[in-house]
Order: structure tokens, then C-alpha cells, then sequence
């Protein structure tokens, strides 16, 4: 889904980073924390499997975008590094649930024998979305501040909802 990619470079590092240093997070602490989501990212993907009923993936992606927006969105509340890093922990654990539930959906709608082209074609659009929104964010952040970038990125995660709201299933 284009919407959660380019959600996903404002909900990026270039955010994070400086916000969680202008929160006092000390440099060394980034590497625990990156450990720490990493480590969540093994786990996620086995909860979401045991949490998503079959052909019911649409459900799941709507139900963990939701909560991830409202999880995100709490960003700009945020006054102390420790919260800050919670939700960020927290968001990216979702993030690596919705994954595989996405690639499960966007497979049920792709021909076998297309999968491959379709899917290396997906990867190249989001690339090339990847690259346009990165300077965009850094600008962003630079004039806006990297709170309020994360907040938008919580926000542009709506028409993904919406996205898969309104897809028609057979």
C-alpha cells in the first residue's frame, strides 16, 4: 500500500533519532533500543500469525493500522525520552505484525504465475516513493521538528485505513 510507505519514512529514523536526542537519549542508548525493536521483530510476526484468522487479514491490517495510528499519534503528548521510546518499541512491534498479514492479503489478489513481476514492481514504486518522501521528511523535521513529523506520519496512515476499508472482497 503506497499510503503506509510513505507513512512509514515519516514514522522513520530521520524522526525518531532526533527526536529521542532532543529528548536527552543518550547516543549509546540507541543501540539497546534498536536491539530491544529487533528483538520485537521476532516475536510480532508470530503473534500476528496466531491472532489472524484466515481470510479475515483485511480485518487484522484495518484493526493494527488503527491501533497504530492512535499508538503513534500519542507522540505529541510526549515530554520524556523513556515515553517516547515505549511508543516508539510499541509501533514498530505493530508495524511487524501488519506485515505479514499485508503480504498475505496483497497475495490473495495476484495471480500465482504474476506474483513475482507484480511483486518486484511493487518493491520499485515503493522504492521510488521511499525516495521522494525521504527529503520531504528531512525537511520536514528541520522545519517542523521531529515530534510533529511523527504526528503526521500517525496521520498519514488514515488512507491506508480507508484504503482497505473500501476494497470489495468476493
Amino acid at each position: 500500500n503506497e499510503y503506509l510507505t510513505v507513512a512509514n519514512v515519516f514514522n522513520g529514523d530521520l524522526g525518531w533519532i532526533k527526536f529521542l536526542q532532543e529528548l536527552g537519549l543518550k547516543d549509546y542508548f540507541f543501540g539497546y533500543l534498536w536491539s530491544l525493536m529487533a528483538l520485537g521483530g521476532v516475536f510480532a510476526p508470530l503473534l500476528a500469525s496466531k491472532l489472524i484468522k484466515k481470510n479475515k487479514e483485511r480485518k487484522f491490517l484495518i484493526e493494527m493500522l488503527i491501533l497504530s495510528i492512535i499508538l503513534t499519534a500519542l507522540i505529541i503528548f510526549v515530554s520524556q525520552a523513556i515515553f517516547a521510546a515505549l511508543i516508539l518499541i510499541a509501533a514498530v512491534f505493530l508495524w511487524r505484525m501488519i506485515a505479514p498479514a499485508e503480504r498475505v492479503y496483497f497475495h490473495r489478489f495476484i495471480p500465482t504465475k504474476s506474483r513475482a513481476t507484480i511483486g518486484s514492481l511493487e518493491s520499485m514504486l515503493m522504492s521510488i516513493m521511499g525516495l521522494i518522501a525521504l527529503p520531504i521528511v528531512g525537511l520536514s523535521v528541520d522545519i517542523m521538528g521531529a515530534q510533529l513529523t511523527i504526528f503526521i506520519g500517525a496521520l498519514l496512515t488514515i488512507p491506508a485505513v480507508i484504503s482497505y476499508w473500501t476494497i470489495e472482497e468476493d
